[in-house]
């Protein structure tokens, strides 16, 4: 299992994961090409909240940049993308960013899946299914060089 201790803590501190559906072409937040508001909640990023052991005792974060935007500074611990092919050069932008400050990215989803050389160049892990992705969380794996899980 994985604990994170924060500098000048003595107790594991809670894992802060971050999980990020990037904005695509054709579903953006106050752009886009639909004249009118697309609303439905794809259930990707809450499936894969649910996936992390409750005894891991993480704060999670999911953000949907067809909702709003992405603070890439915000303090987090680890980043999951999931990444379709039309939302594949935005994920990546998003990825570098995080990894230039020094947080683990793992990119997820149907692209990563299809084409997991051209992503494992841009995060620390790729994961090949859903299921791969608990496996991960539970794996201490973070800080391992980029290779595909599962």
């Amino acid at each position: 299992m994985l604990n994170v201790e924060r500098e000048g803590s003595q107790a594991p501190k809670k894992l802060r994961i971050l999980l990020l559906s990037p904005r695509g072409p054709l579903y953006r937040h106050r752009t886009g090409i639909w004249k009118k508001s697309l609303r439905y909640a794809p259930l990707t990023l809450t499936t894969l909240a649910s996936l992390i052991p409750e005894d891991l005792n993480a704060e999670v974060t999911l953000v949907d940049e067809g909702i709003s935007d992405i603070d890439t500074n915000i303090e987090t611990d680890l980043v999951g993308i999931s990444v379709i092919t039309g939302t594949a050069p935005r994920a990546y932008e998003l990825a570098a960013a995080f990894r230039r400050c020094g947080v683990p990215v793992a990119l997820g989803g149907v692209h990563p899946t299809l084409m997991p050389n051209e992503a494992m160049r841009h995060a620390e892990i790729t994961l090949e299914t859903q299921l791969c992705y608990g496996y991960y969380i539970t794996s201490g794996s973070v800080r391992e060089p980029s290779f595909t899980f599962c």
